[in-house]
């Protein structure tokens, strides 16, 4: 199947110059910075906290800081679960995931303008649940990419600044899960956008661990050999840790951003990611995110500082060398 693009554009803009401040000789023009890209974790917008839109508001789960954050990003997330026609909320213990039509609202009044769908919930109502959903976000604006199979479906391209940045989907946790596809798909982009950042969104890794299993490793240094520039992941549930591969940095989980896991801290923890470049240089700042009952709020104190210790314990001890507090930037 070829690849199609969805592609945004993000031109710079040029702030205003009062009349007053122009002089014939020396017009100065202030260029605003790009537009970074965002990454979040695990979005369900089903089962219990479907219930809790119902009865408080799709506000109730954006806490303090988080929609200042979205609104300065070109914000991914990944969307995990289908918006089906024949929508019927899913039971407390239930895992066919069902999102109703509204989600597509909530999605753009909070600018989270991309989802990927590249997870094992993307088909919880079949194909034509799956097809229902793209209509739907298609309806609303709202870019996506990827599916339950491999990575055959799509990719999002945009900008930052003057250099083309490529985000696509892969789905480990499947099924029909094809390596060799997988690979094949992504030399075939590195091929045909040379130029690009390509980064992976993978949907992979066991639930409820910390640390990165082998498994993840080797597939995420295969993707790099072929020319993969950064990879995030998501389904654990949890925050991973980061290597580095080749100075291409995996960020291995991001934990969950929105979902209703309240048996233990850890679910209620994650991790946005955003991401620059800056006089050629890849910067990623790692912002932490507590939730409580589902509202997610950017983590403070005591709260941050044990998110990021857990995801610097289990990384890769040259990961430090390019670390300043929160953020890493990479030559």
């Amino acid at each position: 199947m070829a690849l199609t693009p969805i592609i945004k554009r993000i031109n710079e803009s040029i702030s205003d110059i009062t009349a007053s401040t122009i002089q014939e000789e020396n017009i100065e023009e202030s260029i605003s910075e790009p537009i970074p890209i965002l990454f979040t974790g695990d979005l369900m917008l089903g089962r219990y906290v479907e219930t809790l839109i119902n009865q408080k508001g799709s506000e109730y789960l954006f806490g303090e800081g988080v929609d200042e954050v979205f609104s300065s990003h070109i914000t991914i997330a990944n969307l995990e679960g289908p918006i089906p026609e024949k929508h019927k909320r899913t039971p407390i213990n239930g895992f066919q995931f069902s999102f109703p039509t509204t989600t597509v609202k909530i999605l753009k009044k909070h600018s989270i303008e991309t989802v990927s769908l590249a997870n094992n919930h993307s088909l919880d109502h079949g194909m034509s649940g799956l097809v229902h959903t793209k209509k739907v976000l298609d309806a609303e604006g709202i870019s996506h990419f990827g599916a339950y199979h491999t990575t055959t479906d799509g990719y999002f391209m945009t900008t930052i600044g003057t250099t083309t940045v490529i985000v696509y989907g892969i789905n480990m946790i499947s099924s029909s899960w094809d390596e060799k596809e997988a690979i094949r798909v992504t030399s075939e982009l590195r091929r045909n956008h040379s130029n690009a950042v390509l980064i992976a969104f993978i949907h992979w890794g066991s639930e409820y661990i910390h640390m990165q299993g082998d498994n993840e490793r080797k597939f995420a240094h295969a993707l790099v050999d072929k020319g993969v520039n950064v990879i995030v992941g998501s389904h654990p549930h949890v925050v991973q840790g980061i290597e580095l591969y080749k100075n291409t940095p995996i960020f291995y989980s991001l934990g969950n951003f929105i979902f209703d896991q309240y048996f233990s801290e850890e679910t209620q923890q994650g991790y946005f990611l955003s991401f620059t470049i800056k006089d050629k240089k890849m910067s990623f700042t790692i912002i932490p995110t507590v939730s409580s009952r589902s509202k997610v709020s950017l983590a403070t104190s005591t709260r941050k500082e044990n998110i990021l210790k857990t995801i610097f314990n289990n990384s890769s001890l040259d990961v430090a060398l390019y670390r300043k507090g929160m953020t890493i930037t990479l030559p």
